[in-house]
């Protein structure tokens, strides 16, 4: 008698929300096992039913403040940053030299009697004379053509005096 007046009260408390977890576990208990009072087996369903649910649905954790960095973790954080970029450029820079050493690997050049053995400048001279180069050819070949029409036309002319005369002419 005493189990079924402790149970009512439980779940009297159940009903107002003011059980505990405890009291929730034993209520659960109970009505997990076979329920031989007829008075209570009327609510064997509807505790079964909180049971499946309370263990369906995981507990969640209350939720933690916000945490902000500190002006340490900041400054941590940074620093990596900072360092994983100068790592990277420092990375770079050590392809590009290993990409310069084979192609240009023991070259050197000499320039106004001093040897530059250094492959950076090395590089940056050979890179601005084919610009020269370029820029020289561009400007030369119209030239080449102008100079290839007078041949050309020069030696349509049957008369020597007269193409030497003309000769002349072209070349003053």
């Amino acid at each position: 008698m005493k189990d079924r007046e402790h149970i009512l009260l439980l779940l009297q408390k159940f009903e107002e929300g003011e059980t505990t977890l405890q009291e929730e576990q034993e209520l659960y208990a109970y009505f997990n096992s076979p329920v031989t009072d007829s008075q209570l087996l009327s609510y064997r369903d509807m505790m079964l039913d909180y049971l499946s649910i309370s263990c369906a649905a995981p507990q969640q954790a209350a939720p933690t403040p916000k945490k902000y960095l500190s002006v340490g973790r900041w400054l941590t954080a940074t620093a990596a940053c900072v360092l994983l970029i100068v790592g990277a450029a420092s990375v770079f820079r050590h392809l590009e030299y290993i990409q310069l050493e084979n192609r240009y690997g023991g070259s050197y050049m000499v320039e106004n009697g001093c040897r530059i053995d250094n492959l950076h400048q090395l590089k940056n001279i050979i890179a601005n004379t084919l610009s020269d180069a370029t820029r020289l050819e561009a400007q030369a070949a119209p030239a080449l053509d102008i100079h290839q029409t007078e041949q050309e036309l020069l030696e349509q002319i049957s008369d020597p005096g007269q193409r030497q005369y003309i000769r002349q002419l072209l070349d003053e």
